[in-house]
């Protein structure tokens, strides 16, 4: 192989490398579409929607704070790409768990769910 070519290979290499690493970043307009908890009440599962019409998520982190569970929700990579992409999570909550914020960007998080004191039940907020 020519020296031309493997420079040329080498740059659309480079070229699409930045391009995946730069279109896999946070998601900040994730939204709660519904959930659902496990009997034992030791697992929640969410399903999710974006408030924009383009793009996917395809994982969640989550951060403990407290007794409260910070998520965080990554894109798919590449723009409008659909492979990867989920919208059902799974978080395992530990017994002292009350709320779970979704990452909004810029630091901020917002309150999606919150367990009723007086029924033990994990409730949705709008």
């Amino acid at each position: 192989m020519g020296k031309k070519k493997i420079i040329f290979l080498l740059i659309i290499f480079i070229v699409i490398a930045i391009f995946l690493v730069l279109t896999g970043g946070k998601r900040a307009d994730v939204v709660l579409e519904k959930f659902s908890v496990a009997e034992d009440g030791t697992k929640l599962q969410l399903h999710t929607t974006l408030a924009s019409s383009m793009g996917y998520t395809r994982k969640m982190k989550v951060k403990q704070g407290g007794d409260n569970l910070y998520l965080t929700f990554y894109s798919t990579f590449g723009f409008n790409n659909a492979i990867g992409a989920k919208n059902e999570f799974e978080v395992t909550l530990n017994p002292a768990c009350e709320e779970i914020y979704f990452d909004k960007g810029n630091g901020e998080y917002k309150l999606v769910l919150q367990k009723n004191v007086e029924t033990n039940e994990w409730e949705m907020l709008n």
